[in-house]
């Protein structure tokens, strides 16, 4: 596989809906272009949760769809949605060489949990961008804020204010130079 071959910078951002990847995507994609990297997009399961294929993969480097749940005729449990997460997220890594990810933790699905937890056990960095007044699932937001590398305010409108970008970018940069 080519991407062995790569010394390019890459971000895999998971995100579990459109908005949060346009969010993640607005905050993440003019520094990894300043930096020469690239973004690589990922979901636990696109048709499930509405995800615009086509416009992300306009927008990312290359869109990867986990697919959790879709084998099954019933609602999979968190253990199996955890470990199909796990493993198709070790896949992704290995087959982009991704260096670092990029998650909106707020969102607290078991999906985004598990793929925290296996970047934390892979020895990637967690960007998490977090929004307080957002949280789904108190509970998984702790933890994913608790392995997160770094975390970052958002406001409940999606927005970072400046400072919190020039946070992210300062990680980035740091992370990528």
């Amino acid at each position: 596989m080519d991407s062995y071959m790569l010394s390019q910078p890459t971000l895999l951002l998971f995100s579990e809906n459109n908005n949060d990847t346009m969010m993640l995507l607005k905050y993440s994609k003019p520094q990894l272009i300043r930096l020469g990297g690239r973004i690589i997009c990922a979901t636990s399961n696109a048709v499930d949760n509405n995800i615009d294929i086509v416009r992300l993969k306009n927008e990312c480097h290359s869109f990867h769809d986990f697919m959790i749940g879709r084998d099954y005729n019933m609602k999979p449990t968190p253990i199996i949605v955890a470990a199909e997460a796990m493993y198709a997220f070790d896949m992704v890594v290995q087959g982009t060489k991704s260096t670092a990810i990029i998650i909106l933790g707020s969102s607290s699905t078991v999906a985004t949990l598990a793929v925290v937890t296996a970047a934390v056990l892979r020895n990637i960095p967690v960007v998490n961008i977090y929004i307080e007044e957002d949280i789904l699932h108190f509970r998984r937001a702790e933890a994913i804020v608790a392995m997160s590398t770094v975390t970052i305010a958002a406001s409940l409108n999606r927005t970072l204010h400046n400072a919190e970008v020039r946070n992210l970018n300062d990680y980035f940069a740091k992370l990528y130079e």
